[in-house]
């Protein structure tokens, strides 16, 4: 195959794309390409993501939609085909989907739902995910400070299962961008999955401290009024500057357990 080399200005040339290739693997404008110079040989590579990637899977009942949904969302599907052998309810489903940005139901029966993704995700967006991850757990933690500050029934137990909510799917749709297309320095992928992973379980656990602290109406403990404040504070270095998080992953891993192991030891 030959293709005739143009040149666009003065000094830039351009070599158009198979068509029937392009249309093949979904490659649309806008869409990034891998380029290797191999000597006098240039491959270009679509990069992961850019096909619609396409999953189809069959339920026993209602209740395992949002499991192997979940997964599949995650993993970085862009349409979903699900066949039920018992019908799907719609309030159900839409209840079901509330975690998944950007996903929407296009067709309904009544025991097959197809639902597709109409936003593109992109790896430069992974960071701002982060930040506001951080954030979520930034906001949390002072929470707790505060409620221990003042007063253990002021534990704000229903505005800390709002943020943990969110901070779950942020962090489901970070992990289904890293899946899609990897992190934008792609060897880091597997670390920016980690850092998710420890922002996600985090947030889990300032919910359930919060809520033991509300029930328990235990006295505060000093110890852990100055531990969680040393939380706060690595997590509010982490937002200033969270490209950095690996250089305190060591430390926000110690405290973070220390945190955990000091305050159930307290309550119980």
């Amino acid at each position: 195959m030959e293709r005739t080399v143009s040149l666009i200005g003065p000094s830039t040339l351009m070599v158009s794309l198979p068509s029937k290739w392009a249309k093949a693997v979904g490659i649309k404008k806008g869409d990034m390409l891998q380029v290797e110079e191999q000597g006098k040989k240039i491959c270009f590579t679509a990069g992961r993501g850019t096909a619609k990637r396409e999953a189809h899977i069959v339920i026993n009942k209602q209740e395992e939609f949002r499991k192997y949904v979940n997964a599949l969302y995650q993993g970085g599907y862009d349409v979903i085909e699900i066949s039920s052998k018992e019908a799907l309810n719609p309030a159900v489903l839409m209840k079901d989907m509330e975690m998944l940005t950007g996903f929407e139901v296009i067709k309904h029966a009544p025991t097959v739902c197809t639902i597709t993704s109409f936003i593109k995700e992109t790896p430069e967006e992974i960071d701002a995910v982060i930040k506001k991850l951080t954030l979520l757990n930034v906001l949390m933690a002072q929470s707790i400070t505060h409620a221990l500050e003042e007063d253990h029934e002021k534990m704000p137990i229903d505005e800390m299962m709002a943020m943990e909510s969110s901070n779950n799917r942020l962090a489901m749709l970070c992990k289904r961008m890293l899946a899609k297309g990897g992190y934008t320095h792609q060897e880091k992928t597997g670390d920016v999955y980690i850092i998710v992973s420890y922002l996600e379980n985090i947030a889990d656990e300032l919910r359930e401290i919060c809520r033991a602290l509300k029930e328990k109406g235990t006295k505060t403990d000093n110890r852990i009024l100055a531990i969680n404040k040393q939380l706060v504070d690595l997590l509010e270095r982490v937002y200033l500057s969270h490209k950095s998080f690996n250089n305190h992953l060591s430390e926000f891993i110690e405290k973070r357990r220390a945190w955990v192991s000091l305050v159930l030891s307290v309550i119980e």
